[in-house]
């Protein structure tokens, strides 16, 4: 099928550097013959269409294809194609932040399966950005090796990576033996990279020392340098081959994107945050940056109920050539929209290449369940635009939806201050819905910044921001996403971050040191969460985006200032904190040492001892269940009996001792039964017995069996016992001994003799009474 023949090509087009997301007509290529993002009907065979268009990538149902128009026309007629967009264009948006964040004692605090320290080992973080130094010293292991398996450079041609057509591949042993091409002019990608791995030789660790990259230089400069934009087909390029990378290696994967769009739906459905969504539910974790835009005044929204048509207005800076608008509303709201510009009114209708004056104008619509985003792109064809006179007019023809509408507006201004909305009629300018795309994915982290620094030395003099120490930078991107998700996810040190920066230089205003530099912005705080997850996944290779996402938001720390604790589109759930496990630690006490116990932890059975203690790691946020063996054996007759409930619920930091005793066992042994006290009892514990006092025979036997009466007890070992008690300091078995007493059998015999002779005199008294009278009689007849 097209998706396995396609499948190294679109990861490259989610990976990218901290920039900004924009939308560009593609105007260099002939116009019959465009690179665009397409979204294929799955259940149809491509094998058939494969010749005539080229491929770059593929994620899920996405592809970034080269197609002519004809054949493009023609895919979506017969329902092959479902969805075209036109690629974005993206810009970009360690010393105290590490601690900051509590990553030292991750390190230390933890080792793995296989006993290593806890610093991203055997993790990949991959990075699209400008690129790297690979010569720096942070981007070495401490043993001389290289900690970047790859390096893909698409600005340069020569030897392409696999199943792409254009760049240049390097591979570990090139980048060993600095026989790699690739440099980093920018140095965005460099601090980026050391930020979340740096391994310190130079100087500084970044979070995730120990991890491995997989770097994706993408994108150009503009504005001599200052600036640099990606395009979106680019980044699912470099994303694709990271993905294909960390597969073919066995290693989990987290990939950092220091790079946003202010243009958009925000809302989930770009191909982008398509790619994202889709990655990660196959095991890709992505960081997001939220972009730098929450004060610049980028976003305007109204609710055409209330206000029936409105103008919106904006202006340009005096050095643009080009500005993309991006127009959304609900899908069932029906809504009439033109553009005025300098030159003229431009009714709302997709339109490709459009001529005006001296303007080229393209508008495309990308329809979907929870929206109609109207993407607008304009370029002049001589020099620069002009600041002032345009405008969008909405127009509401039948409303069944919410009525609310949103606007972004970006360009690629060289000037310091940004293209803005101005204040007008019937709409609001906010500080809300400017995080970037993707961050606005549903299954990206997006990530604002805060201020962790605000000074340093450089050359002796202190160089300070002026800005408050712990607050969150007034620029980092605000929420929600225009479908009202909580975003960003959460905040990281975005302020004046010392990382690595290319050995060849940049300003020395802001070198710490011949190795590291000062940057500032919300691509510095996304790396910062990549590299807290890399440690994650080293002690937990088989966790969930959702196990993942929970621990980082529940360990989030929280501060007075922020308000009440609840999710913000501020501040997320809180202030990154490295510490996103926890430990259960189980002890044995009481066992000797060659003897251990078993303990299950849902489900898995460990071996304990006294010189063998069990430590295991947890994510924050998950709960877990501890079941300890009450007893463990000694001999059939002799056991260590725990003391406490063998059942706990674990889901902080606990360490359980397991208090074992020895106990004995009493076995009370009777011939005639009845006993009482057999059983089991604590080692030192005086163990009460008991039996019967007497054995009486029946009734039937009274005359020929005596009483039996409890005389004393016997021992195993032949020991008597005159009272009903016992040491139990080992185990024990007492028999009752019993003593004939006749004296009942006798007295009943007694009783019965007396009772008889009784008889026998009370029947002779009558036989001789009645002798008396016969004879008597007998006397009385004789005399008459």
């Amino acid at each position: 099928m097209w998706k396995s023949s396609l499948a190294v090509a679109l990861v490259a087009l989610l990976c990218s550097a901290i920039l900004t997301v924009r939308v560009y007509p593609m105007v260099d290529e002939p116009i019959r013959f465009k690179r665009v993002l397409v979204e294929f009907d799955r259940e149809v065979d491509l094998t058939p269409f494969l010749g005539e268009f080229e491929v770059s990538g593929v994620i899920g149902d996405l592809a970034s294809v080269k197609i002519s128009e004809d054949m493009l026309r023609k895919l979506i007629k017969d329902g092959v194609i479902r969805s075209v967009w036109k690629p974005k264009k993206y810009r970009l948006m360690l010393d105290v932040s590490v601690s900051e964040i509590h990553a030292p004692e991750v390190w230390e605090g933890f080792r793995d399966v296989i006993g290593r320290q806890v610093n991203g080992s055997g993790i990949v973080i991959g990075i699209i950005d400008t690129g790297i130094d690979y010569r720096h010293p942070d981007f070495w292991f401490p043993n001389g090796s290289t900690k970047i398996l790859s390096i893909w450079d698409q600005t340069i041609d020569g030897k392409p990576p696999r199943g792409f057509k254009y760049g240049y591949e390097c591979s570990r042993s090139e980048i060993e033996a600095g026989r790699c091409p690739e440099r980093d002019e920018m140095g965005h990608g460099t601090h980026v990279a050391s930020i979340a791995a740096g391994s310190g030789l130079a100087s500084y660790r970044g979070v995730a020392p120990g991890a491995y990259l997989i770097v994706v230089k993408t994108g150009y400069p503009i504005c001599g340098g200052l600036r640099w934009f990606m395009e979106e087909d680019k980044i699912l390029d470099g994303i694709s081959y990271i993905v294909e990378k960390a597969r073919e290696l066995g290693l989990r994967l987290v990939i950092s994107l220091s790079l946003g769009s202010d243009n958009g739906g925000h809302d989930g459905h770009a191909p982008l945050e398509k790619a994202i969504d889709e990655l990660t539910d196959e095991g890709v974790i992505f960081v997001v940056a939220a972009g730098n835009s929450a004060s610049d005044q980028i976003h305007s929204m109204g609710d055409l109920a209330a206000t029936g048509e409105v103008e919106v207005r904006w202006i340009l800076q005096p050095t643009t050539r080009e500005f993309d608008l991006s127009y959304v509303t609900e899908p069932d709201d029906e809504v009439r929209f033109s553009l005025k510009t300098p030159y003229g009114i431009i009714e709302g209708r997709e339109v490709e290449n459009y001529r005006i004056g001296d303007l080229i104008i393209n508008i495309t619509l990308n329809s979907y369940d929870s929206g109609r985003d109207w993407e607008i792109a304009v370029r002049s064809v001589k020099g620069y635009l002009s600041t002032h006179g345009w405008a969008l007019t909405i127009e509401p023809i039948k409303l069944n939806g919410t009525a609310v509408w949103h606007s972004w507006i970006s360009s690629d201004t060289c000037s310091f201050s940004r293209e803005r909305f101005i204040a007008g009629s019937g709409y609001n300018i906010t500080e809300s819905y400017t995080v970037t795309v993707p961050a606005t994915a549903r299954k990206a982290i997006a990530v604002g910044g805060y201020v962790s620094k605000n000074s340093w030395y450089v050359n002796g003099r202190l160089i300070s921001t002026g800005l408050e120490l712990g607050r969150l930078l007034y620029f980092s991107g605000r929420g929600p996403s225009r479908d009202g998700r909580i975003k960003p996810d959460l905040v990281a040190p975005g302020s004046m971050i010392v990382a690595a920066k290319p050995i060849e230089g940049l300003s020395p205003n802001i070198n710490a040191s011949n190795y590291y530099t000062a940057r500032h912005g919300t691509s510095m705080a996304a790396p910062h969460v990549a590299g807290a997850i890399a440690l994650m996944l080293q002690l937990f290779p088989n966790a969930s985006f959702d196990e993942i996402y929970s621990a980082l938001t529940y360990s989030a720390r929280w501060e007075g200032f922020m308000g009440s604790r609840r999710p913000s589109n501020d501040w997320g759930w809180g202030k990154l904190d490295a510490r996103t496990i926890y430990k259960l630690r189980v002890e044995v006490s009481g066992l000797p040492e060659n003897l251990s116990t078993e303990v299950s932890v849902d489900g898995l059975r460990f071996e304990v001892s006294s010189e063998s203690p069990l430590t295991i790691p947890f994510l924050n946020g998950s709960k877990h269940k501890l079941i300890a063996r009450r007893e463990t054996p000694i001999s059939s007759l002799s056991m260590y009996r725990l003391e406490t409930d063998n059942e706990f619920i674990v889901n902080r930091s606990m360490n359980v001792v397991l208090r074992y005793d020895v106990w004995h066992y009493l076995n009370v042994r009777s011939p005639y039964g009845g006993t009482e006290g057999s059983g089991w009892y604590r080692e030192g514990e005086e163990a009460w017995f008991f039996a019967p006092a007497s054995i009486t025979p029946p009734t039937y036997d009274i005359l020929f069996k005596p009483v039996l009466r409890l005389s004393y007890w016997i021992t195993e070992d032949g020991r008597k016992l005159h009272h009903p008690r016992i040491l139990m300091d080992r185990p024990h078995t007492v028999t009752a001994v019993y003593s004939p007493d006749y004296g009942i059998m006798i007295l009943s015999w007694l009783t019965i003799i007396g009772g008889l002779s009784a008889i026998i005199i009370i029947f002779r008294r009558r036989y001789r009474g009645g002798r008396r009278r016969v004879e008597g009689g007998k006397v009385s007849g004789q005399g008459s």
